[in-house]
């Protein structure tokens, strides 16, 4: 009944892409005397025998139950006769029934992602060949934390060519959020979904590759640093093996020293370069012997900072605008926003005699 129900609502509206078949013999099956209520009954109607039997049985309820009871028994066996002569009536309808439900269920998919595009302004994406770009991206879990405690989430625009981007910023300045947010996007994307931005065009993959965040397993025995390098080991491996990823890598040997995370990094954005990887990096380190394209988060706004700056409000301080960047020098603004968040001053002086060394 509710299949006919929606196909007859879907022609009022001429939607004709998806079209379901007609229960209308199914109903007349299960509801022989038309009285089209949404449940299913053993009607009389469908064993003369039936009415008699169940009004005796209920005359006989308080006379004589043991016979009542021996009427009920009967009732019950019409009933399961009933039932097997309804199954072989509904048999030749089981694929129509199938049909009906799967079909129904993807229009309530359908419905679902338009009231989410709906309700969160979220894009119709286009499919790009040479490169992906949003504008005023959006993290929708992270916007709708900040819009609970009264804060505005600060939308970002950024394009990704057929080659690795490095991105460089202070603490604190949304840089693995970016990859984050960017990785959503690319799976909404290949799963039908609308995006998170005011416009966006983006590039299809085979997968969608990823190295963010804190891998350390205590189960397995492995180091942050040894989970890290297993993880970018399969991003260069499918890069060999000649696949079209989107990889995402945040801070690549960050937790071994200097030198040959340097080194490290440098290699990576050699290999993925060298087969234009569409990939985006992020890296703290100064000085990397790379020549790929550079962007770099605005970060602190400096001009605007002021002694009322405390630790709830520091991100109203924070461009979180990417912008081309050719240096190789790394903004150096930890320390700055490690006094901001009021630690302790003995360490933050001693800190600055050695960074002036």
């Amino acid at each position: 009944m509710l299949s006919d129900e929606i196909s007859k609502l879907l022609l009022t509206i001429d939607y004709t892409t998806i079209t379901l078949p007609s229960l209308e013999e199914v109903v007349d099956i299960l509801d022989p005397d038309k009285k089209r209520v949404a449940y299913f009954y053993i009607y009389p109607s469908y064993n003369p025998h039936l009415a008699d039997l169940r009004k005796r049985q209920e005359d006989l309820k308080d006379k004589n139950p043991d016979e009542a009871e021996k009427i009920r028994l009967r009732c019950i066996e019409l009933e399961d006769e009933v039932r097997k002569q309804l199954s072989f009536a509904l048999h030749k309808y089981s694929d129509s029934l199938i049909e009906s439900l799967e079909k129904i269920a993807y229009i309530d998919v359908l419905l679902a992602k338009a009231i989410q595009a709906k309700k969160l302004k979220l894009c119709k994406p286009k499919i790009a060949d040479k490169v992906t770009s949003y504008d005023a991206l959006v993290n929708p879990h992270i916007s709708k934390i900040l819009a609970l405690s009264g804060k505005k989430y600060q939308p970002i625009d950024i394009s990704l060519y057929q080659s690795p981007s490095l991105i460089t910023g202070a603490n604190m300045a949304g840089k693995t959020l970016v990859l984050k947010t960017i990785a959503l996007a690319q799976y909404l994307f290949h799963f039908g979904f609308f995006i998170p931005a005011s416009r966006a065009e983006i590039i299809p993959v085979e997968d969608i590759m990823m190295s963010i965040g804190d891998e350390q397993s205590e189960l397995n025995g492995l180091s942050s640093f040894a989970a890290e390098m297993l993880n970018i080991n399969a991003i260069i491996k499918s890069v060999h093996a000649k696949k079209k990823i989107l990889a995402l890598i945040d801070e690549p040997a960050r937790t071994t020293n200097p030198e040959e995370g340097k080194a490290i990094v440098s290699a990576t954005l050699d290999i993925l370069q060298e087969s234009n990887i569409q990939s985006l990096v992020t890296t703290h380190y100064n000085g990397l012997d790379t020549s790929c394209r550079k962007l770099r988060v605005k970060g602190l706004m400096i001009e605007k900072i002021s002694s009322s700056v405390t630790i709830d409000s520091i991100n109203n301080y924070i461009d979180y605008s990417l912008i081309e960047n050719n240096d190789d020098i790394v903004p150096m603004e930890a320390l700055r926003i490690a006094s901001i968040l009021g630690v302790d001053s003995e360490l933050l002086e001693k800190a600055n005699k050695y960074k002036m060394r």
